[in-house]
């Protein structure tokens, strides 16, 4: 991060490497899941081992982390100390 970097362009960097995380890790926990169903179905109860309704509410609860990656953001681009110099 650059002295002098705008709020704005430090919001959407923590935001891109926050959502890529959130991301990549329902894209690699959607795959392994979709392998594993057939090795964890018989240890299920009255759930199929590919239920979608489950995986979209799953995906759709890491959703919070993306939104606590924006607040993280938004406090990052606020300036601290009397000049605004003090490192993040």
């Amino acid at each position: 991060m650059a002295l002098g970097a705008q709020r704005r362009d430090i919001v959407r960097m923590v935001l891109h490497s926050g959502m890529l995380a959130v991301g990549l890790g329902v894209a690699v926990g959607g795959a392994g899941s979709l392998v594993l169903a057939p090795l964890l179905g018989s240890l299920l109860f009255q759930v199929t081992a590919t239920d979608w309704p489950t995986f979209i509410v799953v995906a759709a609860l890491s959703l919070p982390g993306g939104l606590c990656r924006l607040l993280h953001s938004r406090s990052q681009g606020k300036p601290r100390g009397s000049d605004g110099g003090i490192a993040i």
